[in-house]
């Protein structure tokens, strides 16, 4: 087992999320390129020490589902499952309402002992122990990129999701010009991505 600690916290707060009205939690990991993969289970196997199963063919995924064997999963060693192992500090309600959370997960092998070689959080893991190992404290954020644009529903429904129009006259990075017109709502939306608790540190 990948260790006593985990398991205890996976109880409590199984106990916790019980009194909260979770019945399903959505179990997330990432594949090798960076997409969050994931299904529904019930609370009792997300928060399992055991885990639950994923067919490996998950690492060998492209980004349009194209299937790529590897000696690791293929259809002669019948693509072995790893195990999603929750971390519980990674928990959130996804739909509280219809009693459901969510939390991204570990991959352990089938014996439960060893994290999963080709899962990017055990990648990161080793990274991180060597930055340790080294005196060093790894820290790590997301830089989030977005475009505002005009919303379009016909052209979406057409398929044509990348066609709309963008809020801005000119494709200008760090355009003070075009930041005049866009000044207001870009202060209000890190104003609110700041009252969620997840504030933006500037926008361009």
């Amino acid at each position: 087992m990948l260790g006593d600690g985990r398991s205890r916290a996976l109880a409590a707060l199984q106990d916790d999320l019980k009194r909260q009205g979770i019945r399903h939690v959505q179990i997330e990991t990432p594949d090798i390129n960076g997409t969050l993969r994931g299904k529904l289970v019930k609370l009792e196997k997300a928060m399992s020490p055991y885990g639950g199963a994923f067919c490996t063919i998950l690492y060998g995924l492209s980004v349009q589902d194209d299937v790529v064997e590897s000696r690791y999963s293929s259809f002669s060693n019948g693509f072995p499952d790893a195990f999603a192992i929750a971390d519980p500090d990674t928990v959130a309600m996804l739909d509280p309402e219809k009693g459901i959370a969510s939390v991204i997960c570990d991959m352990a092998t089938g014996d439960r002992e060893r994290y999963y070689a080709l899962s990017p959080r055990t990648a990161l893991r080793r990274v991180v122990d060597r930055a340790e190992a080294l005196g060093y404290q790894a820290r790590f954020a997301i830089e989030l990129e977005l475009f505002v644009v005009r919303t379009d529903r016909d052209r979406i429904e057409a398929g044509a999701i990348r066609d709309q129009q963008s809020l801005g006259r000119r494709q200008n990075a760090y355009s003070l010009a075009r930041m005049a017109e866009l000044r207001p709502r870009a202060a209000e939306f890190m104003g609110r991505r700041g009252a969620m608790g997840s504030g933006l540190a500037g926008g361009r």
